[in-house]
């Protein structure tokens, strides 16, 4: 199966960071494979984007790690395929604009992690939410990356990958 990914690659002129075709067959192994529905793009993401920063390190790469989607395939038995659930990262917590000094939700039991989402899906005031963020499509990632480093935006922006 084919899809529409963005990916940095190092030449010797420098990083090119571009929208390509990719096969499933050319993603790494892991224990999970996800259809990623929305992407959240932050400050790291943007610099990325730029092909100007060095926070890429591994080339080739798909820059980004914040998704959410539906699990196609899963080695891991805390996720089931065709589920739909954000995967452990910070996304559910920037996208509702919680600061999360001195926290790593990342090395958190699961379940205390699941209560948290649940906490938040339960107490977060949606018209807050909705006011503290922006949609974009994939093919704006770059334009909403130039953007946020230029200063032109403020809001959280989460990114539309495929329905």
């Amino acid at each position: 199966m084919s899809f529409r990914a963005i990916c940095a690659g190092k030449t010797a002129a420098g990083q090119q960071v571009r929208v390509v075709e990719m096969e499933e067959a050319e993603l790494m192994e892991g224990d999970l494979t996800v259809r990623v529905t929305h992407a959240s793009v932050n400050y790291k993401d943007d610099l990325a984007l730029s092909g100007q920063s060095a926070i890429l390190r591994r080339f080739p790469t798909a820059p980004g790690i914040d998704l959410a989607g539906i699990f196609e395939k899963s080695a891991h038995p805390g996720f089931c395929s065709g589920g739909m659930d954000r995967l452990a990262t910070v996304a559910p917590f920037i996208l509702r604009g919680v600061s999360l000094i001195g926290v790593d939700s990342g090395q958190r039991p699961t379940p205390q992690r699941l209560a948290a989402r649940e906490r938040l899906a339960r107490d977060l005031d949606r018209a807050k939410l909705k006011r503290m963020t922006r949609g974009a499509r994939f093919d704006d990632a770059f334009a909403v990356g130039a953007e946020a480093l230029a200063g032109k935006t403020r809001r959280r922006v989460a990114a539309t990958i495929a329905a």
